[in-house]
């Protein structure tokens, strides 16, 4: 370890032990120094050689490796609990806590969840009579011309996949009856390319963006420096829109279970479907993942077609819609029916899979 380095490490650890000092002598448990320790702390042993951070931490440090790993988790979890300096010490720890707590429950469900599916001796089907899955991307998929209502959808739209927006405008123009309606998912970083790729298809008109408001705490864009609690829903329309009237500002509720890991709420999308479709109606979604949007559907008598690259997704999405019938049967059944008096019967699809 050269000199100078050693000079910046004495430093920083004569600030953190001073700053530790305060917090006990003067019985303040101050947010904003116990983040500032683990700010020191993250700093000096990014500094040292691999194998020499445990060695001068319990040589210079005067508090234990436990409080030195609550004070550096504070630091790296600021961005996700924006208020955490209005809080005491022990009620961000709390907080803290609690939320590694939620994430490795959610973690266990999720390895639980993809084991039983492993274990199932039989695949649940993917076509049935209020939906059918397919297997492919919408440039590949087998969708009549003109046979769907309405697109509900949340690409991906990291950089790389920017693309898919181009052939996604394609296909929808392709299957969409006249005047149908697209919601299109968006971040908020690449909206002008974005928009460009939607609208080079010619007569997939732009109609409004809608604010999807989504749960919980606003999430950091760090490339933007921005915390964020929307994302904007492109509105695209085969032609010319006749239909009604409604809000602009869907609201997502939180899901403590998601069935995939970029997915969206069952409630935002349900909010979703009900606002460009009717009961009886067939919704397209060509990116479906977890099948959330599937689920919308059957909830609201609407049929679904699913679509994705991922065999995985399109599996989840057929367990999970197969599971939504079952217990709709167990309640008509026992005499709760959800159906509404003023909705059609369920309309069947008797389309086969491609």
């Amino acid at each position: 370890m050269n000199e100078q380095l050693e000079l910046n490490l004495s430093a920083i650890a004569a600030e953190i032990n001073l700053l530790h000092g305060e917090l006990l002598e003067l019985g303040k448990l101050s947010v904003e120094k116990a983040m500032r320790i683990g700010e020191l702390l993250i700093k000096a042993k990014g500094n040292m050689k691999h194998g020499t951070w445990m060695r001068w931490f319990k040589e210079r440090m005067q508090f234990s490796m436990q409080t030195g790993d609550n004070y550096r988790n504070l630091y790296k979890h600021r961005d996700k609990f924006p208020n955490f300096r209005n809080l005491s010490l022990s009620d961000a720890y709390a907080l803290l806590m609690d939320k590694q707590r939620k994430r490795s429950e959610r973690r266990a469900r999720e390895k639980k969840h993809k084991t039983d599916r492993e274990e199932q001796t039989s695949q649940a089907p993917l076509v049935a009579d209020e939906y059918r899955l397919i297997h492919a991307d919408l440039r590949e998929a087998s969708i009549d011309e003109a046979s769907i209502d309405a697109i509900v959808t949340d690409p991906p739209y990291a950089s790389e996949f920017l693309e898919c927006f181009s052939w996604l405008a394609e296909g929808a123009l392709k299957c969409l009856r006249p005047g149908g309606s697209a919601l299109i998912m968006s971040g908020n970083a690449y909206v002008p390319d974005i928009l460009q790729r939607l609208s080079s298809a010619l007569g997939f008109n732009y109609q409004w963006t809608l604010c999807y408001r989504l749960p919980g705490p606003n999430q950091a864009v760090h490339g933007r420096r921005v915390y964020t609690g929307w994302k904007p829903v492109f509105w695209f329309v085969k032609g010319r829109y006749k239909g009604s009237y409604f809000g602009d500002t869907p609201t997502s509720q939180f899901e403590e279970d998601r069935c995939h890991k970029w997915g969206q709420t069952v409630s935002g999308l349900t909010g979703l479907v009900e606002r460009i479709s009717e009961p009886g109606q067939t919704v397209l979604d060509p990116f479906c993942g977890g099948g959330s949007t599937g689920v919308a559907c059957y909830s609201l008598n609407r049929k679904f077609i699913g679509v994705d690259s991922d065999e995985d997704a399109i599996n989840e999405t057929a367990e999970r819609l197969s599971e939504e019938k079952k217990n709709a049967n167990l309640q008509i059944i026992s005499g709760n029916n959800s159906e509404r008096a003023d909705e059609p019967p369920r309309q069947f699809l008797q389309q086969t899979a491609p």
